[in-house]
């Protein structure tokens, strides 16, 4: 019997071209039942800052809220900023020290949605937990804020003034080549880098996804 021919989303050109220095991500699917996976495709597109305006290639979307792991690691810290005042900074957030050595945040978690707990191994792709709704953290609205750092690089001079808190996790990474394998079918909200609030300047050391009500 002839194999099925399965009907895969369009991918602009261009979108395989990752930034100079950054490697595409590729990752793992959560079912072996998933047809990106039975066509031998094994993940998103890389993403450039230049294309982030909008919805990200919805490849194997899950249900509302839902997030993934951006790599494989080791989960270092799972729980509030501060236990005392779940409005401060991420709020609920996962950390996974990569196997590459990185460090990857995950912020505004709702704490009843956590799959992982200190100490546990995750893989690419592999369920981790959805973000809040309503939000917790300091945040205006529910997303998950994702953050790259290098703990083995010294924060970035030019970022010196904007980070207070949190240097000696290391340099910034810009995190948007990640964004389809955290949450396929997701949007950019919010973009790394420096910005304009108010006419004052700030500078995002992430990005900020979230689904649009009602989309799977």
């Amino acid at each position: 019997m002839p194999k099925p021919t399965i009907e895969l989303p369009d991918i602009p050109a261009g979108w395989l071209d990752a930034p100079s220095g950054i490697s595409p991500v590729v990752p793992k699917s959560r079912s072996a039942a998933d047809p990106i996976e039975a066509q031998g495709i094994l993940g998103t597109p890389a993403i450039r800052p230049e294309d982030i305006d909008g919805k990200l290639p919805d490849i194997g979307a899950g249900p509302n809220r839902d997030y993934y792991s951006a790599a494989g690691g080791t989960v270092t810290d799972a729980g509030w900023e501060n236990p005392r005042d779940h409005h401060q900074g991420y709020g609920y957030r996962i950390r996974v020290r990569g196997d590459d050595g990185l460090l990857f945040t995950y912020g505004h978690t709702d704490p009843n949605s956590a799959q992982v707990q200190v100490g546990d191994k995750v893989t690419t792709g592999q369920h981790l937990g959805s973000y809040g709704e309503p939000t917790n953290g300091r945040s205006t609205g529910p997303h998950t804020h994702f953050e790259v750092r290098d703990p083995s690089q010294p924060l970035q001079s030019d970022y010196d003034g904007f980070i207070k808190n949190s240097r000696a996790m290391g340099a910034l990474i810009n995190p948007t080549p990640y964004a389809g394998t955290i949450m396929p079918g997701g949007d950019i909200s919010s973009k790394y880098g420096k910005r304009t609030i108010g006419g004052r300047q700030e500078f995002h050391p992430g990005i900020d996804l979230r689904r649009l009500r009602g989309r799977q």
